[in-house]
Formats: C-alpha cells, structure tokens, sequence
C-alpha cells in the first residue's frame, strides 16, 4: 500500500506544465505515494501569484476532503518563509502578517504542516542531489513582474536580512500563539454537526486578536474553505445589531445573546441556522466522519488539543531525512519558538 497520497497540481497555464506535473507523478510513485494531478482550469488568465495560490489551495482543499485526507503537507522552508516576511513588511501587515507561516494550521477539513519549514532551500536541494532526484524549477518564480521574486532576489543579495525576518516570525508568532490560546477558552454552546455557537458577551469582552483568532477557526471549521473571507463577519461581530446576519467563506454567521454560526447552503437565505446545519449534512455526508469540520461533540474549536500536552513533531534546525518522515503527525497550529 502507498504510503500516502501525492496531490500534484498543474496550473495548465505553460505547454509543458502537463509533462512536468506527470514527471513529478513518477518520483511520487517511485517513493512510494500515490500520486493525484490535479489540473486547474481558467476562464482568463491570471494576472497575480495571489490568484495562482488561492486557486491551488482551493484544488487542494477539495482534494482532501474528497479523499478523507486529514493532514496535507506542503515543501515551505525558511526561505519561503523569510520572502513571506519580507513582503508582508512592506504591506504593513499586522499581527497575523507578521507571525508568518505556521507549522501547522487548519485547512478546510484536513491540517495544512509544514514540516519543512525550519529548512533551508540549499539543504532541501543538497538532499535531492544526494539521492539523484531531479526536480522542476518554475519559470515564473524569476517573472519580474511578481513581487516575490524581488524579494528573493533583494535576500540573496543581502543573506543577513534572513535572520532577523525569521527572529521576528518567531516573537510576532508566539504573540499570536498566546492570542490562539486565549481564543481556545472561549465557551461554546451545544456544537452539533456544522452548527457552532457561543455566548456574545464572552466574545465582547477578548482582545481584538482573540476575536480574530476565534472567528477564523468557527468559519473555518464550519465552512471547510482553506483560508475563507472574514471582513463581513468581523464588521458584524464590532458594529452589527442582534438579529443581523453575516455570509463570507461559506458561512453564515447570526448575532444575538449567541453568536451562531452554520454552513452557507444555496437557496435557503431566509431559513433558521438550525435548517442550515442539517442541510449541509445532507450534502456533505461524507465530510462528517473526518476532518475538522465535523465538531464530534467536543465543546472547542479545533485548535484546543484533546490532549492537555502538545507535542513538537520535528526538532529546529534539524534536517537529518525530511523528505522520508512516517506516521501521522499530531499537530496544532505553532509558530516557531527560539530556545
């Protein structure tokens, strides 16, 4: 049996993107995955990486939750994650921004890891050269019209800018993490199949980075989307009045004494969230037995532990065979903590 599946998107926008992404068929196979291409189709062409990304997330989420795939691990190292930084300075992005790329985070129905992260691109690199596999590089990752590759291209020049962009996903992140944990002590009501609630004045009384961190993993978890559209329902949540309904990454959100949430469904506008809920197990029967969408009675969001110990999977800085780990991960949304 393979030891896991090998999700190989082709964005279709190149003549020799079908090759490639069946040469990467052949490697998944040879290391013993299952491999699944999954081709995108465009009605224009894209004109930003953003869109290229948020499509392969979108393929990606689907994948998984077609497939029963509770963990989805992609190849991000601490390049990426330097870049990341880099960018997302000069857009003056906020706490989340900053804390950069975690470890592990929900995505839709599965885990999105990135078990590579504390890697750098050369040692990923020199360990395929060890084993003689050949890897495809990008075009479009040297495409001057994308910001990114003058990111790269200014961190290459300037290898000390690295360090002090990882050291501030580190500190950002682990401010983020306490808002993550603060979050987790927030109360819900009764979670039933793809129905959440919890008391308003609970939610009134947390910081603006806990009521951030707490609305991303209800919409998250109740609309199974991979990174879902939050600004209607965080309007709502600071200047809505009872009774007044959001709609935004496939859930409707409902305020009251309760802020409930429940799967958007198409037609049913004017039905209880109740309604809602059971309509969307109709359609996603088989999404309930596995992900993160489908609460099984616990009174938490997904980022609580059903353990009290969370457990670090990988060592920092340690890189002795990642491409070859076992096993299932158990994991929570981290960021990267210095020793």
């Amino acid at each position: 049996m393979p030891e896991g599946l090998a999700f190989i998107v082709d964005h279709n926008l190149r003549p020799k993107s079908a090759d490639e992404a069946a040469q990467a068929a052949k490697i998944a196979t040879a290391l013993g995955h299952e491999p699944h291409i999954l081709p995108l189709s465009w009605s224009q062409t894209p004109t930003t990486q953003a869109h290229y990304r948020h499509a392969r997330y979108r393929a990606l989420a689907k994948a998984c939750a077609r497939h029963k795939i509770d963990q989805l691990w992609t190849g991000h190292h601490s390049d990426d994650q330097a870049e990341t930084l880099f960018l997302r300075l000069s857009k003056g992005s906020g706490l989340m921004g900053l804390s950069g790329m975690a470890f592990a985070q929900p995505f839709g129905t599965a885990w999105l890891a990135r078990p590579l992260l504390s890697a750098s691109r050369r040692q990923i690199e020199d360990w395929l050269r060890q084993r003689k596999y050949v890897w495809i590089t990008d075009p479009s990752n040297a495409n001057p019209r994308y910001l990114r590759t003058h990111a790269r291209a200014c961190l290459s020049q300037n290898p000390e800018w690295k360090p002090p962009l990882l050291d501030l996903a580190t500190r950002v992140g682990r401010l983020r993490q306490e808002a993550i944990d603060a979050a987790a002590f927030i109360p819900l009501h009764r979670p039933t199949a793809g129905l959440i609630a919890a008391p308003k004045a609970a939610l009134e009384e947390a910081s603006t980075a806990v009521q951030h961190e707490w609305l991303r993993a209800c919409v998250q978890w109740c609309g199974g989307q991979a990174f879902p559209a939050l600004q209607a329902h965080l309007h709502l949540l600071r200047h809505g009045k009872s009774g007044q309904r959001s709609t935004g990454g496939g859930v409707v959100m409902e305020l009251g004494a309760e802020i409930r949430f429940a799967p958007e469904v198409r037609g049913t506008r004017n039905i209880s969230l109740a309604d809602l809920a059971a309509k969307a197990m109709e359609q996603r029967a088989h999404e309930k037995d596995t992900g993160l969408w489908f609460p099984k009675g616990r009174n938490a969001l997904p980022f609580v532990p059903a353990e009290p110990q969370m457990a670090r999977w990988f060592a920092p800085k340690a890189l002795d065979d990642p491409l070859s780990a076992k096993g299932r991960i158990e994991v929570l949304p981290s960021f990267p903590i210095s020793k």
